[in-house]
């Protein structure tokens, strides 16, 4: 981009003392290029070399300065001080700087009693170089501002949001399974440590021993009686089917053997589950695949009906826990979307919230539970990470970041109607991008003040304070 302005080894010296020393710098179009510097850097001196050599009419074509070096400009200004004193312009004739080697720079003499004490060019009050600086920077904002709505004001525009709840949540188990003993006996075969992986209906363990040996002794016995007694009601059936069809048998009688055999099916089923049953309860096998948490009995140990062996944490049993704070968590409800994004990394995975676990914490959080809204999720208990939900959307007003005034606490604009500016107590919201959005206290179409806001809501500042003696 061209610069607009160019100084080039500007040197200005009062005695011994350089106020600029071979001053270099350029200033580009649409740009804004600051002089800072303490006082007696030389700042002031410098936009004063600026004006007195400006010439008083429109269009310069190069500043030159009286003790060295160039301030050339690619594009034409208007001839600022000419407007701060228009006197020079009306009949005048153009009075151009001395381009000499001698003189480069100085201004035409002026007509008697047209100097001012400062040195300045005729006609050029003190107050000049201010002018000139501050429409200088105007002049440049100019062609970068956003458009305005007047007055230095933006409107604030509807802009659609969604609200978002954030948490750090953990993968925990919703349920650990005990495996109890379901009768006396003595723990044999018990090999598994806390951590290992078991899948579902594994033998985990045996029940022996003398009470459990009697136990199963006993259903044997109970079958194989039941298996006798069914075969004879089944011979018997057989016969008094064959005597029928020999007319030595009437109907009721096969009836009745029939009656018979079902009975003693029945008493042979029944027996059979009974046996089925004490070994089951023999057996210790997990239900479902997970991990072990712990062991409670050893190897060899004896235990009583409903002792704990061990417990399980089961691996399709799993959900999210979140603690959400602020003032908003109150609006979280179950049937929420959002999404768990893992701190080690790995694949987001779609949640629904569940429950809302009992009221707010001590610590003003409320605890949310979630489920993965995919089957099988790709995660694993004791996983943290990043909870996100998706709660109300919505439209809000936005107004410019740089539009907020904070105040003892309080978000504060500065609302302009036809009464004039006036404060407008706000609660911001998220932002998006340079915009920030309004969630209470401004409507969508207010015009709010953007240049110099802070100044603005202030400038009354002083009556609250009244005057030393």
């Amino acid at each position: 981009m061209a610069a607009m302005i160019e100084v080039l080894g500007v040197v200005k010296r009062f005695g011994r003392f350089n106020a600029a020393d071979r001053l270099r710098f350029s200033v580009d179009a649409d740009a804004i290029r600051p002089l800072p510097g303490p006082n007696g850097a030389g700042t002031t001196t410098t936009i004063k070399l600026q004006d007195r050599h400006q010439p008083r009419f429109a269009r310069p074509k190069r500043w030159e300065f009286v003790t060295g070096g160039t301030l050339a400009p690619n594009l034409a200004l208007p001839n600022l001080l000419a407007m701060a004193n228009p006197a020079n312009t009306q009949g005048r004739p153009a009075r151009r700087t001395s381009a000499t080697a001698a003189g480069a720079g100085r201004c035409a003499r002026p007509p008697a009693g047209r100097r001012f004490g400062n040195g300045t060019c005729a006609g050029n009050p003190p107050w000049a170089p201010a002018l000139l600086g501050v429409a200088l920077a105007i002049g440049l904002l100019a062609g970068s501002a956003p458009a305005r709505a007047g007055n230095g004001t933006v409107v604030a525009e509807a802009k659609p949001f969604v609200t978002h709840f954030t948490a750090y949540g953990q993968v925990e188990p919703i349920t650990i399974l005990k495996l109890r003993a379901a009768t006396t006996g003595v723990v044999d075969g018990l090999d598994v440590v806390p951590g290992a992986e078991v899948t579902a209906q594994t033998m985990l363990a045996r029940l022996t021993g003398p009470t459990a040996a009697a136990e199963l002794a006993d259903r044997t016995a109970a079958v194989a009686s039941a298996k006798a007694v069914f075969a004879t009601a089944r011979k018997a059936f057989g016969i008094q089917r064959q005597n029928l069809g020999l007319h030595l048998s009437t109907e009721q009688t096969v009836f009745q053997a029939r009656a018979a055999l079902l009975t003693a099916r029945a008493g042979l089923d029944s027996a059979q589950s009974r046996l089925q049953a004490v070994r089951s309860e023999l057996a210790v096998r997990s239900p479902k695949s997970g991990h072990v948490l712990t062991v409670a009995v050893a190897d060899g140990e004896r235990v009583e009906a409903g002792q704990t062996v061990l417990t399980i944490e089961p691996a399709d049993d799993l959900w999210l826990k979140a603690s959400f704070y602020g003032a908003d968590a109150g609006a979280i409800r179950p049937g929420m979307q959002g999404r768990f994004r893992p701190a080690g990394g790995g694949p987001t995975i779609p949640i629904e919230v569940r429950s809302i676990l009992g009221t707010l914490r001590p610590d003003g959080g409320l605890v949310a539970g979630s489920v993965a809204a995919l089957p099988a999720p790709e995660w694993r208990s004791g996983e943290s990470g990043a909870v996100v939900l998706d709660g109300q959307k919505g439209t809000l007003p936005a107004v410019p970041t740089r539009a907020l005034i904070l105040d003892q606490g309080s978000w504060w604009v500065m609302v302009h109607s036809s009464r004039g500016n006036e404060r407008r107590a706000v609660v911001p919201g998220a932002t998006q991008g340079d915009l920030t959005l309004i969630r209470h206290g401004l409507a969508a179409g207010s015009e709010v003040v953007v240049e110099n806001p802070y100044l603005e809501f202030h400038k009354d500042f002083s009556r609250a304070y009244q005057q030393p003696d």
